[in-house]
């Protein structure tokens, strides 16, 4: 678990941390591999690469979109116990290009008392 942990900061910081999926499919794409060395079957090379080759994909497009977006955080002011706590973000694109990544939402979506 530690490894895996390790990996995903190191990605975290230089580049995208994998999603769960990607874990699963990164797992299988393993366990194919395996099959194929034991049982010498060319179809499963085929299946584990194609595997690997969509993680490879999205490795460089995943993170394409996100470039161009710049996130603002305005100072939080300081709160006490009870109060709510309020956090603006801003966000901006570089480029004139419609983006439909991006959602508004006026109510958040955890609220702890």
């Amino acid at each position: 678990m530690k490894i895996t942990k390790n990996i995903t900061n190191r990605l975290e910081i230089h580049a995208s941390s994998p999603s769960y999926g990607a874990w699963v499919l990164a797992g299988v794409a393993i366990c194919y591999l395996g099959a194929a060395i034991n049982t010498m079957a060319g179809w499963l090379y085929v299946i584990s690469g194609v595997c690997l080759a969509l993680l490879g994909l999205s490795v460089f497009l995943a993170p394409r979109p996100l470039k161009s977006l710049v996130v603002k955080r305005a100072p939080i002011p300081p709160v006490t116990v009870g109060d709510e706590l309020t956090i603006e973000i801003e966000i901006y694109k570089s480029h004139p290009k419609t983006c439909n990544l991006i959602t508004s939402c006026r109510y958040p979506a955890f609220y702890f008392r």
